[in-house]
């Protein structure tokens, strides 16, 4: 913690998923995502949700390996046993690849406005 003691958030503002008034960053429901044994690559984005606001979904690329035996609940699953509950995701998806864009980032934008929500 620095010496004002307070603390910054230090991802992008509109990239923050707000759900029951919780602030959620995405890059902190990746990295316990990425631990998983089956997972090779992920990103995270705000949902909307009517009773939520918005909710945590997770875009998924799945080892090749486990890519018939890993599910979205196991996903979910093992998210709520390292995180607190209302960060976990409540919608998964498999992609096959994630988009990228010309610097190698995946654009939270685009995987938005795959439901024209953006």
């Amino acid at each position: 913690m620095p010496p004002n003691g307070f603390l910054h958030y230090s991802d992008r503002i509109k990239d923050l998923i707000i759900a029951s008034g919780y602030n959620i960053a995405p890059a902190d429901v990746e990295s316990v995502i990425r631990q998983h044994p089956g997972v090779q690559d992920v990103t995270v984005v705000g949902w909307p949700s009517t009773y939520r606001g918005e909710t945590v979904k997770a875009f998924v690329v799945s080892h090749p390996a486990a890519r018939e035996a890993l599910s979205g609940g196991d996903i979910i699953d093992f998210c709520r046993a390292r995180i607190a509950p209302f960060k976990a995701p409540t919608l998964v998806e498999f992609l096959p690849e994630l988009p990228r864009n010309v610097m190698g980032k995946t654009p939270r934008r685009l995987l938005r406005t795959r439901a024209g929500q953006d």
